[in-house]
């Protein structure tokens, strides 16, 4: 089987690359993508050829540290949510007072 070769652009791999603790990061995701290729076969393949990468180069999250970001971004979205529906609200609200006319008003004499 001949190997296919892929041409990438380096701009597309500064756009995916993330600092992190001074460390530039990619998600396999994001390299998958880069690569058009799903993310389930990159991430099988990397497993499978361990010998090619440094062992530092790959690093995989631990269930709890998993389950951690899964608990941040969810509350970060819910609090992004409640923050809308406040301003929604505010929005809603009738100003007090008497309500304004609707229309324009006019003086004619």
């Amino acid at each position: 089987m001949t190997p296919v070769f892929t041409l990438v652009a380096l701009e597309s791999f500064a756009q995916h690359t993330l600092l992190i603790l001074w460390h530039k990061v990619m998600v396999y995701a994001d390299l998958a993508y880069l690569y058009d290729v799903p993310a389930k076969a990159l991430n099988q393949a990397a497993r499978w050829n361990l010998e090619p990468f440094p062992s530092d180069l790959m690093y995989q999250l631990t269930a709890k540290e998993k389950q951690g970001e899964l608990e941040r971004k969810i509350s970060s979205h819910c609090k992004a949510i409640a923050s809308l529906i406040d301003v929604i609200r505010q929005l809603m609200r009738v100003p007090d007072g008497s309500p304004r006319p609707i229309g324009l008003m006019a003086d004619i004499k």
